[in-house]
């Protein structure tokens, strides 16, 4: 038995090879997850294999992951310069370090021969973590703690996360708010590292019934925020539901506190301050 198939054999001419690239493996390269959309990642290029044709046609291929360029995280742009032709790798969406961090883009190039000819180049980009998350805080459960109790007691423990995804930027530091507004900052210390929160004095319902206090968490480097002039993510964020200290007369209870911030703020000013209001004692 035998079968026969019909094969089409295309003749090239043999002054027409296929374009080749300065490099076949470009990278890595690394850049800042802040980049600008539209900003230049890399630039390469390739000769098109045929003399006195020197016209090559670029074309940045989607891949089948976000990693691989499938929703268009990366554009290319098609140059002249003299008589070389470049091909620009450009930022087309905002990058993300904590959601992705390296690409690899095949970029294919054709020449422009009787038969088009083409081949293939891989970019490989890696993208750099900036200080561009702020520490926000996290709800926290009840607590108690004995009216009348020695000072250096713990109250409570706050805690802030920062979704950077490197060291120092996602290093977080508690601070009691030096302000002449926190009334509670003469009553209470915290624990820089930790976000325990201890007293300062004895407490007494007869002398006072109520204190405020308000609690700062502050990230590990510079913003790479706009306007925030070098400084570390502090950004405000007002929590607005309080922390209160009950009692009937021997047991202070401390409720949780719920954190809700200002967009607005967020975006002009770099403290996370956790509000810590109305400690009250009964």
């Amino acid at each position: 038995m035998s079968r026969t198939v019909e094969v089409q054999i295309d003749v090239v001419d043999r002054a027409n090879n296929p374009p080749v690239w300065d490099h076949v493996v470009y990278g890595p390269i690394y850049c800042r997850e802040n980049m600008a959309v539209g900003a230049k990642v890399v630039s390469v290029k390739a000769s098109s294999g045929i003399d006195n044709n020197p016209t090559v046609f670029y074309h940045l291929m989607p891949g089948s992951t976000a990693q691989t360029n499938k929703y268009h995280t990366f554009y290319l742009q098609q140059r002249a310069e003299q008589s070389v032709t470049w091909a620009d790798i450009k930022v087309n969406h905002p990058l993300d370090y904590e959601s992705i961090k390296e690409y690899n883009l095949t970029i294919r190039v054709e020449n422009n021969g009787a038969q088009q000819l083409a081949s293939e180049a891989t970019v490989h980009i890696m993208l750099e973590d900036v200080n561009d998350e702020i520490p926000l805080f996290t709800e926290r459960e009840q607590e108690t703690v004995l009216e009348g109790e020695p000072i250096r007691s713990k109250v409570t423990q706050v805690n802030a996360i920062d979704k950077d995804g490197t060291f120092p930027n996602n290093q977080v530091t508690y601070y009691i708010v030096d302000s002449d507004r926190n009334e509670g900052k003469d009553y209470f210390e915290i624990n820089r590292e930790t976000g325990e929160i201890f007293t300062k004095v004895v407490f007494d319902r007869e002398k006072q019934g109520a204190y405020a206090l308000e609690v700062e968490a502050r990230d590990g480097a510079p913003s790479a925020r706009p306007n925030n002039n070098g400084q570390p993510n502090s950004e405000y964020s007002q929590i607005t539901n309080d922390k209160y200290l009950t009692n009937s007369d021997k047991r202070i209870q401390v409720s949780g506190y719920v954190e809700a911030y200002s967009s607005t703020l967020i975006r002009r000013n770099p403290i996370n301050r956790l509000r810590v209001s109305q400690i009250q004692v009964r």
